[in-house]
């Protein structure tokens, strides 16, 4: 559990449960999660609207711990909340996480008073 939050894989049996988040904001579509070439999946339709109509607003993304933290937790930046704790395992954690608050911050990342530090995505995420 450890290994892979440091690597910013996400996992529904730890980090959500696979009926209330979209396949896309646990990065199932960069991590070969999701063929969009084959037929008929619970979900599709969803699944194929968002691709061709929407932009992802919202990924999981791994994080080192500098302070404790618990799921639920919030993550702020620049006085604002740019995401939430979905799962903890000694300093790593997986958040969800505002791709548009993410990219327009320039200060770092907070949680709880303490630091936090973004690990890298799992596979480019070119969004």
């Amino acid at each position: 559990d450890t290994h892979r939050l440091s690597l910013g894989v996400p996992d529904s049996e730890w980090d959500f449960q696979s009926m209330s988040v979209f396949p896309m904001d646990a990065c199932m579509d960069e991590l070969g999660g999701l063929d969009y070439k084959k037929g008929c999946f619970v979900g599709q339709e969803v699944v194929s609207r968002m691709k061709r109509k929407s932009e992802v607003r919202k990924r999981m993304r791994g994080l080192h711990l500098t302070g404790p933290a618990a799921p639920g937790d919030k993550i702020t930046a620049e006085e604002r909340t740019v995401g939430q704790i979905l799962h903890v395992n000694g300093m790593a954690a997986m958040a969800m996480l505002r791709v548009d608050h993410i990219r327009r911050i320039k200060s770092p990342l907070s949680l709880n008073g303490h630091p936090v530090q973004l690990l890298p995505p799992a596979v480019a995420i070119d969004d």
